[in-house]
């Protein structure tokens, strides 16, 4: 084996979004766009010496994106670099496995929750060594890099059997096989009463079903879920992943898991469902009765956090600005500091390793804690199984008991999607001429808006000022709008728009939020060009 030096020409489309790089598959299959990438990567942050894993979610192009990743990783003179058996891991267990091992850098293969298969799409992020995704200011030197980029280096004709454990040498690198569950798991358990938990499934108090909609999560359910609490594999679905996902949109929420929810409403004997997202990061929770919201989620494992023992001393939570301010309300009434910070999960591994948190939660169904530096689904739904087996209550009766004491914050989210990116400014140029023309008046509905400005981020920390976050609308009735351009689309710009209103009369709680949330959402479609209607709603 011998180390190549490949010439190659830049590509003009190799800028990262809010996690990572994107792009559809076949724009990854082109003539060395991988190779590019991932040479600006190590350009960036020089590899040589230095420790890497690599794993991902197990979609298309991801076993042979990863054997090339090997060959460069060596080529460029890493220290030791270790596999994912299969290639499959978590997103969150690859943080938890880099803070565990202390590794360098991680590179996770995964479009997160995005389509996959050859029609779809691929992705690849740059964890650091505390576990959570690289700084904005190390993404953009590796943007930098691409734009100049003149050739790469790779092992020659590299032999790699990622399906076995196994420990081996190449040239100067150590390489290390490893299986991507046995750390997550043990971490979980670290967290969690699992004797309870098993006690409570045992003793039929609770029966519920799981949806790795064929992403990464059906190897952690399978080994947790079955192996440790014994849940019977047919509650156990799509657990295995495919390069396609089964053709299956592996993002849980409402919409895109409708029959998932029906399947669960037909069985009487089922209490609750549970669902992952592609590369395990984001979670779902329902019962016959209720979707639980995002933004309710974390603010009831605030509230319900003595119940575990790794969260007794809760030193602070913080959320993203497009989720509802529902955290706000509970940390409040507890007496502890809420933090707001933009969309991207490393805004949050900040004040995590700061201590000032224990706490997050994001609007796209991601919670997550101190234990790792990305949002974890698996470790939410195992956070709600601690809950109903320390609380002897059931979901539907302890969410309506925090709405009847908080009052209830309801959430929605509309997307325009697949626009063109000029067009996507052109329209929030529009809003936010159109909001601040209407400032202190009634729009429609008998809504008043009352404020209207750009959300800028001061990061106390590091003393960074991020501008032109979103727009942020509020009216009277309590009600607040986010309005953001999405950094994860691959096919044209979305426009997210994030819709709450608060209530605390009792007799709305059990109406239907897009019912709720109808007027309101007509007043701020009202400020928008008149051709422009959302497209999705969750």
């Amino acid at each position: 084996m011998k180390i190549l030096t490949i010439t190659t020409s830049p590509y003009t489309n190799q800028t990262a979004g809010t996690s990572g790089l994107r792009r559809k598959t076949k724009i990854f299959l082109q003539k060395n766009y991988l190779e590019n990438y991932m040479q600006a990567i190590f350009n960036t942050v020089n590899i040589k010496n230095k420790t890497l894993v690599i794993g991902g979610d197990g979609r298309f192009y991801n076993l042979h994106a990863l054997k090339i990743i090997v060959s460069m990783g060596i080529a460029n003179g890493a220290k030791k670099i270790y596999i994912a058996k299969n290639g499959y891991l978590s997103t969150p267990a690859a943080s938890i496995f880099i803070r565990k091992y202390q590794i360098d850098y991680g590179v996770i293969l995964s479009a997160s929750h995005n389509p996959a298969g050859l029609q779809g799409d691929f992705g690849i992020k740059l964890n650091e060594s505390n576990g959570a995704p690289v700084h904005i200011n190390i993404t953009n030197q590796i943007t930098e890099h691409t734009k100049s980029i003149k050739e790469y280096l790779i092992l020659d004709n590299l032999n790699l059997d990622v399906s076995k454990l196994n420990t081996f040498k190449v040239l100067n690198t150590s390489i290390e096989v490893f299986n991507g569950v046995i750390d997550y798991v043990a971490k979980m358990q670290e967290i969690f009463d699992f004797s309870s938990i098993k006690n409570l499934i045992a003793t039929k108090k609770l029966q519920f079903f799981f949806n790795a909609l064929h992403g990464i999560t059906g190897i952690y359910a399978y080994e947790i879920f079955h192996k440790c609490f014994n849940v019977p594999m047919e509650n156990l679905f799509n657990i295995i992943p495919q390069e396609d996902f089964g053709g299956l949109i592996a993002d849980p929420n409402p919409t895109t898991v409708a029959d998932f929810i029906k399947l669960v409403k037909q069985q009487p004997h089922i209490d609750l469902g549970f669902a992952c997202d592609a590369d395990g990061d984001r979670n779902m929770v329902f019962s016959h009765k209720y979707c639980l919201e995002p933004s309710d989620s974390i603010a009831l494992m605030l509230e319900h956090a003595s119940l575990v023992n790794y969260y007794k001393n809760v030193v602070g939570v913080a959320r993203s600005k497009p989720t509802s301010y529902a955290l706000d309300i509970v940390a409040k009434a507890l007496g502890i500091p809420c933090y707001i910070v933009p969309t991207g999960w490393k805004f949050f591994a900040n004040l995590l390793d700061a201590h000032k948190i224990t706490l997050c939660g994001e609007e796209s169904f991601g919670t997550g804690s101190y234990h790792s530096r990305e949002k974890d689904g698996i470790w939410a739904v195992l956070y709600w199984l601690h809950i109903l087996a320390k609380s002897n209550n059931n979901f539907d009766d302890i969410l309506e008991s925090y709405w009847h004491k908080y009052g209830r914050v309801f959430f929605a989210r509309y997307d325009i999607e697949k626009i063109a990116p000029s067009v996507a400014e052109s329209i929030l140029q529009q809003l936010a001429i159109n909001a601040k023309a209407k400032l202190q008046h009634t729009v429609l509905h008998n809504y008043t808006l009352t404020n209207c400005q750009q959300f800028a981020y001061h990061d106390s920390l590091t003393g960074e000022v991020i501008n032109n976050q979103g727009l942020m609308l509020s009216f009277n009735h309590n009600a607040e709008v986010f309005i953001r351009l999405s950094g994860t689309s691959t096919e044209g710009s979305t426009i997210r728009c994030y819709v709450s209103k608060y209530s605390n009369n009792k007799e709305d709680f059990s109406i239907d939020k897009f019912q709720y949330l109808e007027k309101l959402v007509d007043t701020i479609f009202s400020l928008m060009p008149e051709v422009i209607k959302y497209t999705f709603r969750v």
